[in-house]
């Protein structure tokens, strides 16, 4: 017996007897499963089995089982004669000649070794099955191994397309989910052949290269949710038509080739499903074999399937609570607006000025002030008149942060990034994406920290704590200190860079001593408040608490004044507040700490550019970069021209010698630091 182990072996073997036997051309057909017959040529450099449908002279030797002898058009003459064992049609040796060829002969030769030539086709095939079959239990192995072994998602998603790969043609696998409470969603495993390999591609990266947002495809797949619950072999014809019905299909189809694919559903708890889609750029790729494979591989996952796109499930319901959140804070600012800001003192009034000026911008603001002077309101006030009203402003406070946990809730963590990181975490900064960001107390801020927070300012990208995506921000910063940070950064407690990024539009609020015009204002305001909250007919104060409130120093600002109010209203016993004798008893010894406070928080001799009622936003920029001129010129001055070293001005100023060397050819210093 001809003992071969691949069917091209047994071609191979015919070949040897084509002088003898006289045949042009000769290749084996072997009936396949839906009407497909499988062509195995003779062996060439990287040649691959063919498939061919409805040929006449396969279909009546396989339904006649007989030979077949046709000339053809061209004058050549075709033979099939059928291998038979036991009984069996195992398929044809197929003969091209010429008119000349001797046919008879070569005929009866064949049939006479059919016997043997079918024992050697069925014993190849034998060896095709087992292998097959050893291939299919490898593919379990390995899928097994990866969900039992693998700890990152993306490599275990990755490891189980290969190994599907090695069973089924596969150049593109993902795995979209419905599910009752969050509807259709794609997944963000997504694997694609690329470079000899394949790559985990991103929902995001999908979506793009499919020219689709999210909800284009996630109301496109609802709309024939029935294709994604059923397991279904797509020819390419059948894929064409759906390509007609299903934009996604569509996409798939003429952005990156798909001519055919394997749907198979994978079954999740509460009624949820997952679907696990292969797909395939050439035609005549799957048949009823690959999806039984899918069906059981399906089996096996399911639960691996379930965790993995639990996170998906998640994500899509903290955008939905997002968005949400995002209709509520538009309705808060419609109301909020300019209505918490209280006076109409020359000061207050050349605030709202600038808050005017530079709210429309996208320019980052630095709000200076004493404890109390409304930094939080003036924040609000300038993201509620800019472009980005409509989305989220988040706030953060620097100093309440944990220190080892500052730069988790700043940018986020993922899970298992750190002890106690059970899942991942949105940053602040990633919230606050589209909007506005506002960072309270930056002065705060550790150093080593302030050094990213500089890098997210420039680059205007984050990276999740223990994470490799690069997330990209499109956000406003709003900065606010009760300290001097230009005096902190010259004693190094913060970064002078830092400074100048956050600082390209300052200004100082007044504190409340400043604006006394508006006490009465206030007061009236206050009164208004915490009557209601309280429950009481509060009529206004008396003329002799008026006198004092309006010749107290108020260090606590505008916070203290609220808080005395709310005193007096829960101590009053009649329509007029009159003075509260625990206020009068400390308000001395404030009034005598007061010049220690402001000197604490924000001198009135700030060495940067105030913005003048009459000024535009170039007088503004002008102003500020000539302070930094004249800054650097002080320092270069007082280190004799030194640039690097110990004692050099870079050191003194907290930059880089590089960073200074390029902002004294920006300002026009020379190194000799004379100004050009």
């Amino acid at each position: 017996m001809i003992k071969l182990q691949k069917l091209p072996e047994v071609v191979d073997y015919l070949y040897k007897f084509q002088s003898e036997l006289g045949f042009v051309h000769m290749h084996l057909a072997l009936p396949r499963e839906e009407n497909k017959h499988l062509y195995i040529e003779k062996t060439k450099p990287g040649g691959k089995l063919t498939f061919a449908q409805n040929q006449l002279i396969e279909n009546r030797v396989f339904t006649e089982q007989v030979k077949i002898s046709i000339e053809l058009p061209d004058g050549s003459i075709r033979v099939a004669v059928p291998m038979f064992t036991k009984g069996k049609l195992l398929g044809a040796i197929i003969l091209s000649f010429n008119q000349v060829a001797p046919i008879a002969e070569t005929t009866a030769w064949l049939e006479q070794h059919s016997e043997g030539l079918a024992l050697a086709v069925e014993h190849t095939l034998h060896c095709e099955i087992l292998e097959k079959q050893l291939r299919e239990k490898s593919m379990q192995l390995v899928v097994m191994n990866a969900l039992t072994s693998e700890k990152d998602y993306g490599q275990m998603f990755l490891t189980i397309t290969a190994a599907i790969n090695n069973m089924i043609n596969c150049d593109l696998l993902t795995i979209p989910a419905f599910s009752p409470k969050t509807g259709f969603v794609l997944s963000g495993y997504n694997a694609m052949r690329q470079n000899g390999g394949f790559t985990l591609i991103s929902r995001e990266e999908m979506l793009e290269m499919l020219g689709l947002d999210l909800e284009t495809y996630r109301q496109s797949a609802l709309a024939q949710l029935d294709i994604y619950s059923k397991p279904h072999i797509f020819t390419a014809e059948e894929y064409s038509e759906l390509s007609r019905k299903l934009i996604v299909s569509n996409r798939f189809a003429t952005v990156m080739g798909v001519k055919e694919a394997l749907f198979v559903p994978i079954a999740l708890p509460n009624d949820a499903f997952a679907t696990l889609i292969v797909c395939s750029k050439k035609e005549n790729s799957f048949f009823s074999k690959d999806l039984r494979i899918l069906i059981e591989l399906a089996k096996q996952i399911t639960h691996q399937i379930g965790r993995l796109l639990t996170f998906e499930q998640k994500e899509v319901l903290e955008i939905k609570l997002r968005r949400e959140n995002t209709l509520l804070i538009q309705e808060l600012n419609q109301e909020q607006a300019f209505s918490e800001i209280i006076g109409r003192s020359p000061a207050i009034k050349k605030v709202l000025e600038n808050v005017h000026r530079v709210a429309p911008t996208d320019s980052t603001v630095l709000l200076q002030g004493e404890t109390g002077t409304g930094k939080e309101l003036i924040a609000r006030a300038i993201h509620n008149m800019s472009n980005r009203k409509n989305r989220p402003l988040i706030k953060v406070n620097c100093a309440a942060l944990p220190a080892q946990l500052i730069e988790s809730e700043l940018f986020g963590h993922e899970k298992g990034a750190f002890t106690g990181a059970t899942e991942r975490r949105i940053g602040k900064f990633e919230l606050a994406n589209g909007g506005t960001i506002f960072l309270d107390e930056i002065g705060e801020l550790p150093l080593e920290l302030q050094s990213k927070l500089l890098r997210v300012l420039q680059e205007y990208e984050i990276e999740r704590v223990g994470g490799k995506q690069t997330i990209q921000l499109d956000i406003r910063v709003i900065a606010a200190t009760n300290r001097n940070l230009y005096q902190e950064a010259i004693l190094d407690k913060f970064r002078m860079d830092l400074y100048y990024r956050i600082s390209t539009f300052p200004f100082v609020l007044p504190p409340l001593r400043e604006r006394r015009e508006d006490i009465p204002l206030l007061v009236r305001s206050f009164i208004e408040k915490y009557s209601r909250k309280i429950g009481k007919g509060i009529e206004g104060v008396t003329p002799q608490m008026m006198d004092f409130l309006l010749h107290h120093s108020w260090p606590g600002n505008i916070r203290e004044l609220e808080h005395v109010i709310e005193q007096a209203v829960i101590l009053a016993s009649g329509p007029q507040l009159d003075i509260v004798p625990a206020f009068t008893a400390s308000a001395s010894m404030a009034t005598q700490s007061a010049s220690m406070a402001t000197q604490k928080d924000i001198p009135r001799s700030l060495p940067v550019y105030l913005p003048q009622e009459s000024a535009n936003l170039t007088d503004i920029e002008d102003g500020f970069l000539e302070n930094q001129r004249q800054h650097i010129l002080k320092i270069l001055e007082e280190t004799g021209g030194r640039i690097r070293g110990r004692f050099g001005a870079a050191q003194r100023l907290g930059l880089k010698p590089t960073t200074l060397e390029a902002r004294m050819k920006k300002l026009g210093i020379r190194k000799n630091f004379s100004s050009e």
